[in-house]
């Protein structure tokens, strides 16, 4: 049997304890109403008082599988909801919950994937992601905030953090606040006006991780490395400077990068601190040995005076 119900009314079974059953197909060509008489949509849902959902679809089991309840709540495959979307996911069975694929196609990025507004869509944080399967350079994920610079309906354009895909290695890297510099390490903090000097604040102690257990083909320094790292501490030329990016910031003192001795250089572009602490280090250690060796000539000559 099938049923066509063309743009006119049709009344079926209007008592209230009335049902119509349709066992093959049913084609409406006009609007359409549960719930209501006069609906103004292709389809539209009224709920009652006493109804708890105005849209609930099951699987033959009875297991809920897409309901929009009373509080405007929808849920994928969860009753009740907890929240204005639920959706049910089985991450550990491969199984992905929400699968946005609005991602800027290129390493170009033009538009968000996801933007986060007040209740009336203003003032808008987003995010926006960039594929590309040429390289690994080129896939990031990049997060945006609003500023009063923006207009207020505006997508936020400051560009606070990065996650990007390494160029070197399979591993990516992170930059907060950052600029359109290519990521250098694992971590890149800026100012925003900056690359890479901006200012981090530990409340505990940031270190290298030393277990032996993670190393390999260890071996131990010597006499010619500590007299490599005294010549290496005197060849340090402490300069004072002021970032170009910030021509009227403060002024701060450090190292320059082509100054310093190769071996407190990084390839990202850095002078090292571990590597300039182990120099002093080893300094010391020199320092000691050739103060103990004074002492020694010292005592030596006193026993030849007496």
């Amino acid at each position: 049997m099938r049923f066509l119900l063309a743009a006119t009314l049709l009344g079926v079974g209007t008592a209230a304890s009335a049902q119509t059953r349709t066992s093959g197909d049913l084609t409406v060509t006009g609007a359409m109403g549960a719930g209501t008489s006069m609906p103004r949509a292709a389809l539209e849902v009224s709920m009652q008082a006493a109804d708890s959902y105005a849209l609930k679809v099951s699987s033959v089991d009875g297991t809920s599988l897409l309901l929009l309840d009373r509080s405007a709540k929808a849920g994928l495959g969860v009753t009740p909801t907890g929240a204005r979307l639920d959706m049910n996911g089985r991450a550990d069975a491969g199984e992905v919950a929400l699968e946005l694929r609005a991602g800027n196609s290129t390493s170009s990025v033009t538009s968000a994937q996801a933007a986060f507004g007040t209740a009336e869509g203003a003032y808008r944080h987003n995010i926006r992601t960039a594929h590309t399967g040429a390289q690994n350079s080129g896939n990031a994920i990049d997060f945006y905030l609003w500023t009063s610079s923006d207009a207020v309906y505006a997508l936020g354009s400051s560009k606070v953090m990065s996650i990007q895909a390494s160029s070197g290695t399979s591993m990516g890297g992170l930059q907060v606040d950052p600029s359109t510099t290519t990521l250098g390490a694992e971590l890149v903090v800026s100012s925003g006006t900056v690359y890479a000097g901006g200012v981090i604040l530990a409340g505990g102690v940031v270190s290298p991780t030393c277990f032996a257990s993670l190393k390999t083909d260890i071996v131990h320094l010597g006499e010619e490395d500590r007299a490599r790292a005294v010549r290496d501490v005197l060849a340090l030329k402490p300069v004072s400077f002021i970032y170009k990016g910030d021509p009227g910031g403060q002024r701060r003192v450090g190292l320059v990068l082509e100054d310093s001795p190769e071996s407190v250089r990084s390839k990202a572009g850095a002078v090292v601190l571990d590597e300039r602490l182990m120099n002093l280090e080893l300094a010391l250690q020199a320092a000691r040995t050739r103060i103990d060796a004074l002492k020694g000539e010292i005592s030596r000559l006193e026993g030849r005076r007496r």
